[in-house]
């Protein structure tokens, strides 16, 4: 008898003639896949499947998707928000833990067979699988993006990168939160195998399956780095780098995972259980709750765009104005100016105008060819420390202390000054 498994509306299941099983995720009504509590709950049903069959029934198992952008483009973030107490969100992320253990337990080669976006908990569960293959196309990314929603991968994606990359390959791509590309992530490990294009996917999975590949995970030099005194030397270098990028009081995900590869980074069974407890606390925070809804608006922003050529904004931004001459805005401001733009700059302190004047010709000597455009490059970036040139500025951008009433204030002040249409924006960490 053909093994079926009834109702599925986001997977399909079927054995082909060579018995090998073929799980093919298709959310219903999205146009990305994405692990939400529906297609967890179906993916829960194929495996006990491939667990029930009889010995030789199933030969193997492949994971791979009917999207034409997406495998799994991660957790559904839409379903966090029911997740409100620490309590909720350890049981819900123990029974995927489960779900992910049993596919990595299956007697039976699986495969995941990886086109389009791989992103977050899509990823986890990729590295679960036994053997990973990926195609060469441009649309096709791996990577851990969840820092930027103020967590860290939270489904056992912490201990199964750095078995498979290493720590320090491992850690980058999840402190990072980079999108990879499909090169990137063979070489680093997290992909055992790359084909051309999508269409090379079923025929490689059926061959990985056949001869039962299986991954060996990071070489053993790699894994010795996650041993003391070197693990030790490589947190303080992770935490040191994260530090000049954010800061902890209000990005605490990134620090927590360097806490935990800290303390648990040669023990995978101690970290399974600290990455759950870790992670639990920071799913509930304010700073999680607060970027997952900044990320709900950036992608309603996206979906109520006009489609077709009204889509393209009419808006072009020529002259910058950019208030706060630190390291970022001084650094906004040379950027903006390197990419053919006029930009101002206004600081209460000259000095530190001044500073950043001559930090950006270093980079207008990177950036721009012949004296002529480096002429024109230093002359469009111009000394503002009254804020004289407000009133002609497509973009006001304020880049001060990380105060808020010192930022309303001076937005408060800047609606009065700025041109009909500007768009007012700011660099805050906060």
């Amino acid at each position: 008898m053909p093994i079926t498994i009834p109702d599925l509306k986001d997977w399909t299941f079927t054995v082909d003639y060579e018995r090998i099983a073929w799980a093919v995720a298709d959310r219903e009504g999205e146009s990305m896949n994405a692990l939400g509590r529906r297609p967890t709950e179906e993916l829960e049903k194929i495996v006990s499947a491939v667990e029930g069959a009889e010995a030789g029934e199933i030969k193997g198992l492949v994971l791979i998707s009917a999207k034409d952008t997406s495998f799994i483009a991660g957790a559904d973030i839409n379903e966090f928000d029911a997740y409100d107490t620490e309590d909720k969100i350890k049981d819900a992320v123990t029974q995927t833990l489960a779900l992910f253990d049993r596919i990595e337990k299956l007697p039976v080669p699986v495969v995941a067979a990886i086109h389009g976006y791989c992103l977050g908990g899509g990823l986890e569960l990729a590295l679960a699988c036994h053997w990973r293959i990926a195609d060469r196309e441009e649309g096709t990314r791996l990577g851990f993006p969840e820092v930027k929603l103020g967590i860290f991968p939270g489904l056992n994606g912490t201990v199964r990168a750095i078995r498979s990359a290493g720590p320090v390959d491992g850690m980058t791509a999840m402190l990072t939160a980079k999108m990879l590309r499909p090169t990137a992530a063979r070489a680093m490990g997290l992909v055992d195998q790359l084909v051309p294009t999508r269409h090379n996917l079923r025929w490689a999975a059926r061959k990985a399956v056949l001869k039962k590949l299986r991954s060996k995970g990071a070489p053993w030099w790699k894994k010795l780095m996650a041993k003391q005194p070197v693990r030790g030397f490589l947190a303080k270098q992770m935490r040191e780098k994260t530090a000049a990028k954010v800061r902890e009081e209000h990005y605490p995900a990134p620090f927590r995972l360097i806490d935990l590869f800290e303390t648990c980074g040669d023990d995978p069974e101690a970290m399974r259980l600290a990455e759950t407890e870790m992670f639990a606390p920071l799913m509930v925070s304010d700073t999680s709750r607060n970027l997952r809804r900044c990320f709900k608006l950036s992608e309603m922003l996206k979906s109520s765009a006009p489609k077709g050529s009204a889509q393209k904004s009419t808006f072009k931004p020529r002259k910058v104005h950019v208030i706060g001459a630190g390291t970022m805005g001084g650094d906004i401001a040379a950027w903006c100016v390197a990419c053919g733009m006029q930009a101002s700059l206004q600081d209460l302190d000259e000095a530190q105008i001044d500073k950043a004047l001559s930090r950006a010709k270093k980079l207008f000597k990177k950036r721009v060819r012949g004296k002529t455009a480096f002429d024109s490059a230093v002359a469009r970036l111009i000394a503002d420390p009254e804020g004289k040139h407000i009133k002609h500025a497509d973009v006001i951008i304020e880049a001060v202390a990380e105060k808020l009433e010192v930022k309303q204030n001076l937005f408060a002040d800047l609606e009065g000054k700025a041109k009909p249409g500007a768009v007012l924006a700011t660099n805050t960490s906060s």
